[in-house]
C-alpha cells in the first residue's frame, strides 16, 4: 500500500472517530460525578425553649432537585444524588461544640407511578427513592425529599437553647443512562431540628415520610422527613414550636451544585472522546491535510 493511500485510510479514521463518540450515546450507559460546589452547608440558630435531658432532636434534611429540569433520558432515566461526609456540628451559647455525624445518604429520582415515592433505612445508609410522577405532582416540579436525619439523644448537663448549628456534607451523583457527554446537576437543600420527648435510634422505626406531598404510606401532606410513627412526641424546642411542625423551621438554603461526567460499560465500540481528543485529533488530522493537498499539487503537475 503506498505512503499516500495509508494516510488517506489514517484521516478517514480520524474523521469518524469523534463523529462516533458524539453521535452514539447510547455506547455510555452510566455516569458518575465530579467535584464542582459539590461541598455545601446549611445552618441555623436554635429557639429559646429549653430541651431537657433525655429529650431527642431529630435533625432532618430535605432536598429539592433543581438544573436541568429535564435530565437527560427523562422520563426513563434514574438520576442518584449522593450526601456523604456529613457533620453536624453544634455549639452551644456555653461550653463545648458538640459533633455528629449522620449517615451517608442517597435520594434516586427514577420511574415511577404517584404516591410511590418512600424512604428505608439500608445497610447503614438513608435512601429515598422519589419517582418522576411524584416529583411533578407539585407545582412546577416543587417536591421536596427527605435526604438524611440523626435522632440525637440529649446528655445531661448540656443547654443546647440558642445554639448555633451548622450542617454540612459531600453532594454528588450518577445518572443512568447518559444522553450527554456531561452536564451541571443543581439542587437546593435545608435541614430542620425538632425536639421529641421518645424518638427511636433505630432508623427503620421512624415511618419517616420521603416527600412533602402524599404517599401511597403515608397519604398526608406533613413535610418530607416527618417521623410518622412518632408524631404524638413531638415538643417545642430546637427549631420547632411543637404542634404540626413535625420537622421544625427549615434553616439557610444552600444550593450546591456538581459535575456527572460519562462512563462507559462493556466494551463500547467508540467512547466519546470529549473535548481533549477533539483537540488532539484536529492537531494530527490538519498536519495531514496539508501533506494531501501537497501530494495532489504534485500529482497534477506531473500529468
Amino acid at each position: 500500500m503506498s505512503s499516500k493511500r495509508k494516510a488517506t485510510l489514517l484521516l478517514s479514521f480520524l474523521t469518524i472517530l469523534p463523529v462516533a463518540g458524539f453521535i452514539h450515546p447510547a455506547f455510555i450507559v452510566s455516569a458518575s460525578a465530579q467535584d464542582s460546589c459539590s461541598t455545601s452547608t446549611s445552618s441555623s440558630t436554635f429557639n429559646g425553649t429549653p430541651i431537657s435531658t433525655g429529650d431527642y432532636i431529630w435533625f432532618n434534611a430535605g432536598l429539592q432537585y433543581v438544573d436541568p429540569l429535564f435530565p437527560p433520558g427523562y422520563p426513563t432515566s434514574t438520576l442518584t444524588i449522593l450526601f456523604t461526609n456529613q457533620l453536624i456540628t453544634i455549639t452551644p451559647k456555653t461550653g463545648s461544640p458538640i459533633t455528629l455525624h449522620p449517615p451517608p445518604a442517597e435520594v434516586i429520582y427514577q420511574p415511577g407511578a404517584v404516591g410511590s415515592s418512600a424512604t428505608t433505612f439500608t445497610v447503614g445508609m438513608w435512601v429515598t427513592t422519589v419517582s418522576w410522577d411524584d416529583y411533578w405532582s407539585g407545582s412546577g416540579g416543587e417536591v421536596i425529599a427527605f435526604l438524611s436525619g440523626l435522632s440525637y439523644s440529649i446528655p445531661s448537663s448540656v443547654q443546647l437553647a440558642q445554639s448555633v448549628v451548622q450542617w454540612t456534607g459531600t453532594f454528588g451523583g450518577t445518572l443512568s443512562p447518559v444522553y450527554s457527554p456531561e452536564w451541571i446537576v443543581d439542587v437546593s437543600w435545608e435541614y430542620g431540628a425538632a425536639v421529641y420527648s421518645a424518638l427511636s435510634t433505630s432508623y427503620n422505626l421512624l415511618g419517616v415520610k420521603a416527600i412533602n406531598a402524599p404517599t401511597n404510606v403515608y397519604p398526608n401532606t406533613d413535610s418530607s422527613g416527618t417521623p410518622e410513627n412518632y408524631k404524638s412526641f413531638l415538643i417545642a424546642g430546637a427549631q420547632g414550636d411543637g404542634g404540626s411542625n413535625y420537622g421544625g423551621s427549615p434553616g439557610i438554603i444552600s444550593t450546591p451544585c456538581f459535575t456527572i461526567l460519562p462512563g462507559t460499560s462493556g466494551v463500547p465500540e467508540f467512547p466519546s472522546v470529549g473535548s481533549l481528543g477533539v483537540l488532539l485529533i484536529a492537531a494530527v488530522t490538519f498536519p495531514l491535510l496539508i501533506v494531501l493537498k501537497k501530494w495532489k499539487f504534485s500529482a497534477t503537475t506531473v500529468r
